[in-house]
């Protein structure tokens, strides 16, 4: 009898240790190429680059956070971060340290953003599906091996864009929990997360932070807390997107909608939600997710509404990507700052990941359920294969090279650039035609509301100079001239209210959870010994 027991044990352990290998194997396969090869050289991959060296320099210089890239465009600099989000910056620049370069940097800051995907894909269906582990560890499959995903950290460098993807299964979460507080909480911290990674998909998350809850609870009231963390979120981030969208009229944002950023051009082929026919395109297996999470009936009502919110969902972005939705891009003004329909494949991947987790809880008519789920993980190996094979990483006499350029006066020398236009730049800003005139000194920066001058110790106004220069009017009888970079006032501003805010949140959890702490300590107090012994 203890022998059949302890055989019953060692086959439970055999079971719990195949069924946790798919999610593993899925998430090893999505990291170990960064972990053993670097960085991948794909389409952006030295813009990249270089903007984390520049944003590292700017902490460094005591830019907190960063405002001003002082070594672009050959030492004139540029005011890119004031509307780059600096999420992804952030944590590279925070990893330089430790990785000791830049592209170990990046690796690392990318493999944080992959863990914390797959942990947020695993929480919110292990949450939906308590009964049913398989669920999660499915979902997690179908998350870390989505090829546009993969491809995000791969072939497009589209790290910004990678790092809020990986942040939008907490918004989901929020907007889908039944508790006020959980909703509140996972809404307002995961869309802060977003909107400080990228800037375009966190209009795609507000959006479903708003229309998802509706469909879930067919409630109003519960738009209340959600409607309240999206304003928390808004007020934390507030240094970040206020001052950006003020400032926006002075540099020349038109280049992010003209060429190659034109949504006109950008439609993905039919093809490539059936096939790989293109670098963005999320495989054949697209179809198959999206009919499983329609068709498959859930039996949980509350799991029911989730899925079919997450289908409504994925039709809106394969809708969104279809070149029949071209007035609705035309007329949506904030939509066309998507700038590639194609990018809706990303939300469309954490949708369909996590909705199909919901649907596999009818599963458990398979046996054994480890099986299936290894089917699963061989099926979405072969749908990502040939993103798999698109990863090249960068040459080691390649990475040597640029890692030694990636210094400030290495970026001034070598001109490098960190966009592909030059949508970060003064409209004023000219690199031809300087003609200094008489009495007026030049600097050699570009004019921006980001700098103050002195003579002899004493402001003096500035003055737009020749080629979009700095320039300042000396009296003959003058002597000393200094430039100083100063964060903008309407900056300091936005910092302090999100700092006020955040002080405040953390605040209002540690009070939450001490009453929570007390609230429990008084129940324990109430029962007898014999239960508390029992308890314990």
């Amino acid at each position: 009898m203890h022998n059949l027991t302890n055989l019953k044990k060692l086959r439970f352990l055999l079971t719990d240790g195949l069924c946790i290998m798919p999610p593993l194997i899925a998430c090893g396969v999505g990291v170990l190429p960064l972990l053993r090869d670097g960085f991948g050289m794909g389409h952006d991959w030295l813009l990249e680059l270089v903007r984390i060296a520049e944003f590292h320099f700017a902490v460094l210089d005591g830019q907190l956070p960063p405002f001003w890239a002082p070594d672009l465009y050959g030492g004139l600099g540029s005011p890119i971060f004031l509307f780059y989000a600096p999420l992804y910056l952030a944590i590279s620049s925070a990893l330089v340290p430790f990785a000791g370069s830049v592209t170990g940097a990046a690796t690392g800051a990318i493999v944080l953003f992959s863990i914390a995907g797959a942990v947020l894909v695993w929480r919110f269906i292990r949450r939906v599906c308590p009964e049913f582990p398989a669920a999660a560890r499915i979902g997690v499959v179908l998350y870390a091996l989505h090829p546009y995903l993969l491809t995000d950290k791969w072939i497009r460098n589209a790290n910004a864009e990678f790092a809020a993807l990986s942040l939008l299964p907490g918004v989901l979460m929020g907007a889908t929990a039944r508790k006020r507080q959980s909703a509140f909480w996972w809404t307002s911290i995961s869309l802060a997360g977003v909107i400080l990674a990228h800037n375009i998909t966190a209009l795609t998350a507000i959006a479903l932070a708003i229309a998802v809850p509706i469909f879930v609870h067919r409630n109003l009231r519960t738009l209340i807390p959600i409607c309240g963390a999206i304003l928390v979120a808004l007020t934390l981030t507030a240094f970040f997107w206020v001052p950006a969208l003020a400032f926006q009229p002075l540099i020349r944002s038109e280049d992010l909608l003209t060429g190659k950023f034109d949504f006109h051009g950008q439609f993905p082929k039919i093809t490539s939600f059936f096939w790989p026919s293109a670098f963005y395109s999320g495989g054949w297996l697209t179809t198959v997710l999206l009919a499983v999470i329609l068709l498959v009936p859930v039996t949980d009502l509350c799991a029911r509404r989730i899925t079919r919110a997450l289908g409504i969902a994925a039709i809106v972005f394969i809708f969104l990507m279809l070149r029949v939705s071209t007035s609705v891009w035309e007329t949506l003004p904030l939509l066309r700052y998507e700038q590639f329909p194609w990018r809706f494949m990303g939300p469309l991947a954490v949708v369909l990941a996590i909705g199909c987790g919901i649907a596999s809880t009818r599963l458990p008519r398979l046996r054994p359920v480890w099986c299936v789920e290894f089917v699963i993980l061989v099926v979405a190996l072969l749908n990502a294969y040939p993103t798999l094979r698109g990863y090249e990483p960068v040459p080691p006499q390649l990475r040597v090279e640029v890692e030694q350029a990636l210094t400030p006066r290495g970026i001034q020398t070598h001109n490098l650039r960190a966009t592909v236009y030059d949508e970060y730049l003064p409209r004023s800003a000219s690199p031809v035609g300087v003609h200094p005139e008489e009495g007026t000194i030049l600097f050699r920066r570009w004019a921006f509301p980001v700098w103050s001058a002195t003579v002899d110790g004493q402001p003096i106004p500035l003055e737009l100079g020749s080629g979009g220069l700095v320039a300042v009017r000396v009296p003959p009888d003058k002597g000393q001239v200094s430039l100083t970079l100063l964060e903008p006032p309407l900056r300091k501003i936005c910092k302090a209210i999100s700092v006020l805010t955040a002080a405040a949140l953390v605040c209002i959890a540690i009070t939450f959870c001490w009453r929570n702490l007390r609230a429990d300590r008084g129940s324990m107090a109430g029962l007898p010994s014999w239960r508390l012994r029992g308890k314990s």
